[in-house]
């Protein structure tokens, strides 16, 4: 009788392990949703990583920017192979094939970890203020216009407040600017802050209540101010949360049903291109990026389009673009 051996996927996996097993074999920490962890991936002597589950996927996130993902992610990262490879790597350490690659006769089921859900969800409040000359100059420096602003609902405030909490009062060089998705729900933009420059409680894709229907083009892009600015040349964009983040699965497959051609505008650094290359190993999405003449590549003057509209102008900016995209 010829056996069946079954593929080596994340389900296969996930039917007798569950993620926060895999987590705490290769990361050698326990999994905490309560606190922050040091992380293992580098030398971290205050906690500053999390574990957070979005739907059925659970997150380690380092909020220094070194890593984010989920743990196959992590099995790809330590050991510089692609997601197939991971799976079989996982399945071997944890005794579910054997050594000639066919099923162990071991049974398991994954083991289950308590989660709750925050019992006190960030809600973040605030009260609009008016445009001021200084804020006007502010965006469009970055050729941004009043217009685009109102359309993704990005203003300045006078105050913020998280969870009933006040934590933020305007003052003359510090400015905020709230990014509003829905009632309760903001990202804080201090643009004069040399840290902590954002401040949010929104997980889904920035600029994704602006987009068309339909269309050709679709861009992911690191930020609201790149999604801003690509939207007034004309192309769609979307920016997750954060430049170490990505499109989730769900919203790949939603995307890609409504534009034809889906590509990558990410930062060329260790973040950026750890980001864009996750998405071409997962989607097949092209990786585009504004080289900086490292390793022989064009030197665009900029780390973003909005960078290289700062510096060179609008025009100059749509110039690359065109070369780019």
């Amino acid at each position: 009788m010829i056996e069946i051996v079954p593929d080596i996927d994340k389900r296969f996996i996930l039917d007798k392990l569950s993620q926060e097993e895999i987590f705490e074999r290769y990361l050698g920490i326990e999994v905490s949703y309560t606190e922050k962890v040091c992380s293992p991936l580098r030398n971290d002597a205050t906690p500053t990583c999390t574990f957070k589950r979005y739907g059925n996927t659970v997150i380690f996130k380092d909020w220094a920017g070194h890593f984010y993902g989920d743990c196959f992610t992590l099995v790809q990262y330590q050991y510089g192979c692609n997601f197939y490879e991971a799976c079989k790597i996982i399945a071997r350490d944890f005794s579910l094939i054997e050594a000639d690659g066919k099923v162990s006769n071991v049974k398991r089921k994954p083991k289950v970890y308590e989660y709750k859900e925050e019992e006190n969800s960030k809600v973040i409040q605030v009260k609009w203020r008016s445009y001021i000359q200084s804020d006007i100059d502010y965006w469009e420096s970055y050729g941004i216009n009043h217009k685009t602003l109102k359309y993704f609902n990005v203003a300045p405030i006078r105050f913020a407040w998280i969870n009933n909490d006040l934590r933020y009062v305007y003052k003359v060089g510090d400015p905020c600017y709230a990014y509003y998705f829905e009632e309760g729900v903001h990202k804080l933009y201090f643009p004069e802050r040399e840290e902590y420059r954002f401040l949010g409680n929104h997980k889904g894709l920035q600029g994704y209540n602006q987009l068309p229907e339909k269309g050709k083009l679709l861009v992911i892009t690191k930020s609201l101010k790149d999604v801003m600015f690509l939207h007034q040349l004309g192309i769609a964009a979307v920016a997750p949360p954060s430049e170490s983040s990505i499109i989730t699965e769900q919203q790949y497959i939603e995307l890609s049903k409504r534009f034809d051609t889906i590509v990558s505008l990410y930062d060329f650094d260790l973040t950026g291109v750890r980001s864009a290359n996750r998405m071409y190993r997962e989607y097949s999405i092209k990786r585009i990026f504004l080289t900086n003449g490292r390793f022989g590549s064009i030197d665009y003057g900029g780390k973003d389009i909005t960078d290289v509209a700062k510096k060179y102008g609008k025009e100059r900016a749509e110039e690359v673009l065109k070369e780019i995209l």
